[in-house]
């Protein structure tokens, strides 16, 4: 699904989305520019199947993929942005390494700074366990620092609350908003937050409307936008 239209092509044996997180580590450093630099993506899963995803290239053009027989035909590259999407019969995980992205820096910088997975595109997720669990999919420097990312809301579609979680690479606080299909603010939520892993529940009666709803998370830095569906 290196273009956004369809799911994994073993769509029909995943099972349903969980509230679980699946992070690829890799080793961050500094690049200049006309450095060419490999990233090893790990996972400690040692029961990963597949995984999509959509990755910001800030001041990077992608060289190529390698590692897991990736070929051309699972990565995609939309200007500052590129899209993957695999999977296999077999688990993934051969020593922890999933797949290495070699990188030509255009400008110099922080490879932290430089890439980041979302869903711009292609959905961020990744199919666990025989029976393909589906998580959301995030990426997290070999420090342990944690990416920016905004998920997608649990349950999806939902009737009376749902669940949204995020991670944040520091403390601080948030912003969540809620736009209704013609920009319509619907609500707003600021919380404190951690860095890492956090969420937010939303009722039914934060809202005041149905059908598919926008929710924007600004930090100070970062911001993502997801949607969702609220049901009767």
């Amino acid at each position: 699904d290196v273009d956004g239209s369809v799911r994994a092509n073993y769509n029909q044996n995943v099972s349903e989305k969980s509230s679980n997180v699946l992070e690829l580590t890799y080793a961050d450093g500094e690049v200049k520019a006309g450095e060419v630099v490999e990233v090893v993506m790990t996972s400690g899963d040692d029961a990963l199947f597949g995984f999509q995803f959509t990755m910001d290239l800030n001041g990077m053009e992608l060289v190529e993929v390698i590692g897991n027989n990736i070929t051309e035909g699972n990565v995609a590259v939309f200007g500052e942005k590129m899209t993957m999407s695999y999977n296999s019969l077999d688990a993934l995980n051969k020593n922890g390494e999933i797949f290495t992205m070699v990188l030509k820096a255009t400008e110099s910088g922080q490879v932290s700074d430089m890439i980041g997975i979302n869903s711009g595109i292609t959905k961020a997720e990744a199919y666990v366990g025989e029976s393909l669990e589906v998580v959301d999919l995030n990426m997290r420097n070999a420090d342990g620092e944690a990416m920016f990312a905004l998920y997608q809301n649990q349950p999806n579609p939902f009737t009376e609350y749902t669940v949204i979680g995020y991670d944040l690479p520091e403390n601080g606080e948030v912003t969540i908003s809620f736009y209704d299909v013609t920009g319509r603010v619907l609500s707003v939520i600021e919380k404190d937050s951690e860095k890492g892993y956090n969420e937010v529940r939303v009722n039914r009666s934060d809202l005041g409307a149905n059908g598919m709803i926008y929710y924007k998370l600004e930090s100070k830095e970062h911001t993502a936008t997801q949607h969702m569906m609220l049901i009767e």
